[in-house]
C-alpha cells in the first residue's frame, strides 16, 4: 500500500485493532505514532493531506484505575512483609523498592537514571 493511498478509515481501523488488544499502554503511543508517520509524507510532498491529522474521539476513554497507597502507619509492615518474601521477590527489585521509598521517585524516574548519576562514596543520588 502507497503512503499518499493511506486514508482516514485505513488509520481508525488500525486504531480500532490496538483497541481490541486490550489495555491503554499502546493505545496514545499508537495515534501519535500515526501522527508522526503521517506527517513525513506531507512534509516531503509525496500526500496532499495527513489522514492521521483529526483522529480525535475515535477511540472509547480509558476508564481510570485506582492507585492504591499505603499510609504511613501500614509502612513498617509493608517493608517487614516485603523482607520475609525472599522467594517471590528477587533482590534487585526489593532494592529497587526500598530505594523508590526512600528517594521519593517514581519507578520510571529510577529506571532512567544513570549509573553515573549514583555517587556511592559520597553517598549522594543526583535526579
Amino acid at each position: 500500500m502507497a503512503i499518499a493511498s493511506i486514508t482516514h478509515r485505513d488509520m481508525i481501523a488500525a486504531l480500532r485493532k490496538i483497541e481490541s488488544m486490550g489495555g491503554a499502554r499502546g493505545r496514545t503511543p499508537g495515534k501519535g505514532n500515526m501522527r508522526a508517520f503521517s506527517a513525513m509524507p506531507l512534509s516531503r510532498g509525496i500526500a496532499e493531506r495527513n489522514p492521521a491529522a483529526d483522529l480525535t474521539d475515535v477511540l472509547k476513554p480509558v476508564q481510570a484505575g485506582h492507585f492504591a497507597a499505603i499510609s504511613t502507619d501500614e509502612l513498617p509492615a509493608y517493608l517487614a512483609a516485603m523482607e520475609k518474601h525472599d522467594a517471590r521477590l528477587f533482590k534487585p527489585t526489593r532494592i529497587a523498592l526500598r530505594l523508590m521509598m526512600l528517594l521519593l521517585v517514581r519507578t520510571s524516574e529510577l529506571i532512567t537514571t544513570p549509573w553515573c548519576d549514583f555517587k556511592r562514596p559520597a553517598r549522594h543520588v543526583y535526579l
